[in-house]
């Protein structure tokens, strides 16, 4: 499963339903967009000391397949970033009422075969 902390270079946004589709996650990172559907998020967890920016931070965590691979991907999202406050809040809005906001845990890296290879 790919693994992704946001830089705060990444733009993030939650789109509103529109014709029949649901709520999306919306993440520009580099030259690359990758969107998620916010009913297809499996899981959600804030993460206690993940190394982001070359700090350690809390982070929200989701599992989900992004929209053009479908394949799984943990995204963490510091929560020292600007828009933080307000991308939890359209997510909540917008989550299915299973979705579970209460779980916390400590991140534990990937361990890295220092050949571009990351395994959990």
């Amino acid at each position: 499963m790919n693994r992704y902390v946001l830089i705060p270079e990444d733009t993030l946004r939650i789109l509103p339903p529109v014709d029949g589709a649901g709520a999306a996650i919306e993440i520009f990172c580099s030259r690359t967009v990758i969107y998620f559907e916010v009913d297809e998020i499996e899981a959600v967890c804030l993460l206690h000391r993940v190394r982001a920016d070359r700090e350690l931070v809390d982070a929200l965590c989701f599992t989900a397949a992004d929209r053009l691979l479908e394949q799984p991907q943990k995204v963490l999202i510091p929560t020292n970033r600007p828009d933080y406050a307000a991308f939890l809040a359209d997510l909540r809005h917008y989550a299915p009422p299973t979705l579970d906001f209460s779980k916390e845990a400590d991140d534990i890296a990937p361990s890295c075969d220092h050949n571009g290879h990351h395994f959990e």
